[in-house]
């Protein structure tokens, strides 16, 4: 995420009377400046522009608003983008990495708010009671500091009214996850007088956030309402503030709690991380697995936590991961454990670690009667299953474990060591699936027309990426076409050729080639002659619903996974209004 400082940079240095001229014809009035809007239809001058406070703003609509936002509003362009495109006539060089996702102006509220938070914590009086709080569960104010923890207020809409003052929109933050606006328009903050745990992606910026109560209050825990950058499958808590250390001792630790996490990294274990009180996912286990393919599985020592456990191991071994895993048995969690005995104890419990065989086998020991002849027979069937795609050495230390514990021979447990399972029962294969289309081929269709038209003319390619900007992406490789195209080839070269383009792909991002081939196999790229303003337009429109399409299906998927009653009223509302905007 670039640097606020260099956000601030830009609005400040940019001359907000010479930009707005750009674009609207401006007569003096007093110290400021006025325009007919841009942004609505109007025959009286309501756009003022005040070079004291380098801002521009409609009295009328409400829109505009410093440098950068009136130059993202105006030419309806992603807001990193506008911050690229007026650093470059400051001469303020910034990176802009097509192959990352981009920083969105959400992102930066969430960082803001995220702040706030933390120190409304340390220095109101309601944050001295959420510190006694927290400090009855181990959490001193360097650990508050060092995970950024912090306290929503009990005021209803606190962080709308701080960060509209800081020229952010309803819109964007609502977007962020920040506010709930109801179907009467009535604002409220999502979070109200809860300890809050700012979640991060893989690029260190902050996606959402995490609330506790301070008391009995239920739900104990709700997370941001999933967003445009917030997805709870897709996130696990301390993953960026711990990479480093996971590179390091290629390992991590994955705990289902944030007090367990802060409590491992208190005992000098920075190399854990927690799930989003959902589930463990693929997509969680496709993160890790770019940096380390040894996991400890550190999960609450009751029985939800053990079957959770169990049902983890399986999708870490599918993704060839050595799996070893803490089984704490007192039924504690590891937060609580550390709470109890101390660091000291608690470092011991990783000296004793189970390999998922050991912990399979002990957790079904333990619930079962091996006097019983139908329990026998049960943790025989757990033996087979286990063992069905163990080595040599594996099956014949399990036997003889199983034989003893059941007090039989060797030999009448033989069939253990040769089964194979059956054609209905494969292993699960590693190879990945062909991904199902979120939507429908009329949007790939029509954003790769878009990138052929974008081929045949200049004018044209900045009229489509202008409409379509970050914001409206079906195929995430295809975008990243048209940026290539947009900000390196078009400054080098003049018009579309073929064999310059490949080589800047192969130069650039080779990986999007197979994209490049799909768009050159339509028949429409042979084509010369350019569609009509209509049709271009029509296309652009179409790409420009994906992102409501896109919505609509996960927000049904999300209402059907959904567990607290809180989000998925949430949710309810928000598939509400996405039908009545796509039937619009």
């Amino acid at each position: 995420m670039i640097d606020r400082k260099i956000i601030d940079e830009i609005n400040e240095k940019t001359d907000i009377v010479s930009l707005v001229s750009e674009y609207v014809k401006l007569e003096k009035a007093g110290k400021n400046f006025r325009g007919l809007c841009p942004f609505h239809s109007e025959t009286n001058p309501s756009f003022s522009v005040s070079p004291e406070k380098n801002i521009a703003m409609c009295f009328s609509c409400k829109e505009g608003g410093r440098p950068i936002k009136f130059y993202q509003k105006i030419n309806n362009i992603p807001y990193m983008q506008a911050v690229s495109e007026l650093g470059k006539r400051l001469n303020i060089d910034i990176k802009y990495d097509t192959n990352k996702s981009p920083d969105l102006e959400e992102h930066y509220a969430l960082k803001e708010a995220a702040q706030f938070y933390n120190y409304y914590l340390l220095n109101s009086e309601n944050g001295l009671k959420a510190q006694e709080f927290l400090s009855k569960r181990g959490i001193t104010k360097e650990d508050i500091n060092t995970f950024n923890i912090g306290l929503a207020p009990t005021e209803q809409n606190s962080i709308y009214k701080l960060l509209t003052e800081k020229d952010y929109t309803k819109t964007e933050l609502e977007n962020a996850g920040l506010i709930h606006v109801s179907k009467d328009n009535y604002i409220k903050d999502v979070f109200i007088n809860r300890i809050l745990f700012p979640i991060t992606d893989e690029e260190a910026r902050i996606v959402g956030f995490s609330g506790r109560s301070l008391g009995l209050e239920e739900p104990k825990y709700y997370n941001s309402p999933e967003s445009l950058v917030f997805k709870k499958s897709e996130v696990l808590y301390n993953f960026s503030n711990a990479l480093e250390e996971i590179k390091k001792k290629d390992k991590v630790i994955i705990h289902e709690g944030f007090f367990d996490v802060i409590k491992s990294h208190k005992a000098g274990l920075k190399y854990s991380v927690a799930v989003m009180g959902t589930a463990l996912t693929n997509n969680h286990i496709k993160v890790l697995s770019k940096y380390t393919k040894n996991v400890i599985i550190a999960f609450d020592g009751d029985n939800a936590g053990i079957e959770a456990a169990i049902k983890a191991i399986p999708l870490f071994l599918r993704n060839k991961f050595r799996v070893d895993v803490l089984w704490i048995k007192e039924g504690l969690d590891p937060d609580d454990y550390y709470n109890k005995y101390g660091k000291d104890e608690y470092l011991k419990l990783y000296d004793n670690l189970l390999d998922h065989y050991a912990f399979i086998y002990e957790v079904n020991k333990q619930k079962l009667n091996l006097k019983n002849q139908n329990d026998q027979e049960k943790l025989k069937l757990v033996v087979k299953d286990l063992l069905t795609y163990a080595s040599n050495t594996t099956k014949a230390i399990y036997i003889d474990k199983l034989a003893n514990d059941l007090k039989v021979s060797k030999e009448s447990l033989k069939e253990l060591y040769y089964y194979k399972p059956s054609e209905e029962k494969v292993r699960p294969s590693p190879r990945r699936k062909s991904k199902k289309r979120e939507v429908t081929w009329k949007y790939y269709r029509a954003e790769m027309f878009l990138l052929i038209e974008m081929f045949k003319n200049r004018d044209t390619a900045k009229k489509i990426h202008q409409a379509l900007g970050l914001q409206y992406v079906v195929d995430g490789d295809i975008l990243r076409l048209r940026v290539l195209y947009i900000l390196d080839y078009m400054p080098r070269y003049k018009t579309y050729d073929e064999k310059k383009f490949v080589a800047l792909i192969n130069e650039k991002n080779s990986e999007l080639m197979e994209a490049f081939l799909r768009v050159k196999d339509l028949i429409a790229y042979n084509e010369k002659k350019p569609l009509t303003d209509k049709e271009i337009n029509d296309l652009i429109k179409t790409v420009r619903m994906v992102n409501k399409a896109k919505d609509y299906q996960n927000v049904l998927k999300e209402i059907e996974e959904e567990t607290e009653a809180y989000q998925k009223t949430i949710l309810l509302e928000k598939q509400s209004k996405l039908k009545r905007n796509i039937i619009k």
